[in-house]
C-alpha cells in the first residue's frame, strides 16, 4: 500500500503569498478610499440640493428668500451683539425640522424684544443636538461640537456675494450707534450684492443674470478651536492688517495671511464664530465669491471680512445654484483681480467668473 505524502507550504512560499496579498491590498486601498470619498461628495451634493429645494419652497410660500440674519418676525435688533437666525433656521420647516424651528422662533422673537442673547440663542437641546443633514460627510470633524455651549455646527454656507465691507450688522445698527460717515451706506452690510444678507429678503426676480448663473449655497471646512484653529481650511485670520482702509477686505491682503513656511496654515487665528453655531445669522455663516474655493478666510474684528468656501473634496467645493442645481466648483475657477477694491452700486464684479456667480443682478451672465 502506497502512502501519499502531502507537501505543505514552505515558510518562504508563505511569506511570498502574504507579500503579494499586501501589495494587492495597498493597490486596492486608494481606489476604495476614492470610491468612499466620491460617495461622501455625492451625499454632500444631495444635502445641498435639499437645501436649495427648501429655499425654493420657502420662496413659493413667502415670495422671497429668507434673510441671513433675521429675528424671523421683522424688525431689527438695535444692539452691537446682533444675532438674528441663520437662513438654515428659516427653512427648517421645509427640511423636516418643524419642531426645532418652532422652539427657535419663540427664542428669536424674545431676543428681538430685548431678551438676553446668551440665554436665548445658545444652550439647550434645540441648539446642542447635532443635525447631520447640515454637516458635510467628507469633513473629518463633522462629529465635533462647539467648545462654547456644546453647540451644534454647520458646514453649509450662504452666498454673501463679493462685498466684504462692514458685514457684521445691518446699517440700522450703525445709525443707532451714531455713525455719520457719509460713505457708510456704501460699505455697510456688504453692500448686499449677494442673495443673502442681514435683514435683506431678496426675491428670485433679483437674479436678472439668471438663476443658473447665481450661486446660493456652498460649504466650508468646520472650525475646530474657536480661537486657535490655524488651518487655511477651517480657520479664520483676524487682524486689522487685512482691512487697512477700515471699509473692506481685499483678496490680496487676505492671501498674505498664509504662513510662508506651510501653505496649509495661517500666520495667526482669532475668529470665534464661523461654523460653530448653526443658528447664528451673522455673516460668518456665509461665504464670499472673492477668493476662489479653498482660499483663506480673513476678518478685521468681525466688521469687515472675506469668508472663503472650502471643503475636503479634492480640488474644489460643491455649490448649489439659485435654480436648484448643484455643481462642483474647482479651486482654479477664474476669480479675477484679488487686489480690486470692493465693488458697489450694481457694478460688475472684478472677481472673474467666481465673483459673477455671487452677484445675481450685476449684468454678468457668466457660466462655468
Amino acid at each position: 500500500m502506497k502512502v501519499r505524502l502531502f507537501r505543505g507550504f514552505t515558510l518562504v512560499e508563505l511569506l511570498v503569498v502574504i507579500a503579494i496579498i499586501g501589495v494587492l491590498i495597498a493597490l486596492l486601498l486608494p481606489a476604495v478610499q476614492a470610491a468612499r470619498e466620491a460617495a461622501r461628495r455625492m451625499q454632500c451634493a444631495n444635502q445641498q440640493k435639499q437645501i436649495a429645494l427648501a429655499l425654493h419652497n420657502y420662496h413659493d410660500v413667502y415670495d422671497s428668500l429668507p434673510a441671513q440674519g433675521s429675528p424671523l418676525m421683522g424688525g431689527f435688533v438695535p444692539s452691537y451683539h446682533y444675532a438674528g437666525v441663520n437662513v438654515i433656521v428659516s427653512i427648517f420647516p421645509f427640511l423636516e425640522q418643524q419642531a426645532r424651528f418652532d422652539t427657535i422662533k419663540i427664542k428669536a422673537e424674545a431676543r428681538r424684544d430685548g431678551g438676553d442673547i446668551w440665554t436665548l440663542f445658545f444652550g439647550g437641546s434645540v441648539y446642542e443636538e447635532r443635525i447631520n443633514s447640515i454637516l458635510c460627510p467628507s469633513d473629518p470633524n463633522k462629529a465635533t461640537k462647539s467648545d462654547h455651549a456644546n453647540n451644534a455646527k454647520i458646514s453649509y454656507m450662504f452666498s454673501l456675494g463679493d462685498g466684504s465691507g462692514k458685514i457684521d450688522a445691518p446699517i440700522q445698527i450703525y445709525v443707532v450707534a451714531g455713525w455719520t460717515n457719509p460713505e457708510l451706506s456704501y460699505f455697510a452690510a456688504g453692500p448686499k450684492r449677494g442673495l443673502f444678507h442681514l435683514e435683506d429678503w431678496k426675491n428670485l426676480n433679483a437674479c436678472t443674470d439668471g438663476t443658473s448663473n447665481t450661486i446660493a449655497v456652498s460649504e466650508t471646512a468646520l472650525n475646530l478651536q474657536r480661537y486657535d484653529d490655524l488651518r487655511v481650511k477651517g480657520g479664520t485670520y483676524e487682524g486689522a492688517d487685512v482691512s487697512p482702509t477700515d471699509y473692506y477686505v481685499t483678496g490680496t491682503d487676505c492671501l498674505a495671511v498664509i504662513s510662508p513656511t506651510d501653505r496649509t496654515q495661517l500666520k495667526a487665528g482669532g475668529d470665534i464664530w464661523r461654523t460653530h453655531f448653526f443658528q447664528d445669522g451673522r455673516t460668518w455663516n456665509g461665504f464670499h465669491t472673492i477668493l476662489p474655493p479653498n482660499s483663506p478666510s480673513c476678518t478685521a474684528y468681525t466688521a469687515e471680512a472675506t469668508y472663503s468656501a472650502s471643503s475636503y473634496h479634492a480640488g474644489g467645493v460643491n455649490g448649489a445654484l439659485a435654480d436648484g442645481s448643484v455643481r462642483f466648483i474647482s479651486e482654479t475657477i477664474d476669480s479675477g483681480n484679488p487686489s480690486a477694491g470692493m465693488p458697489f452700486d450694481g457694478s460688475a464684479s472684478p472677481y472673474g467668473v467666481w465673483g459673477a456667480l455671487g452677484t445675481p443682478g450685476c449684468g454678468e451672465s457668466k457660466s462655468f
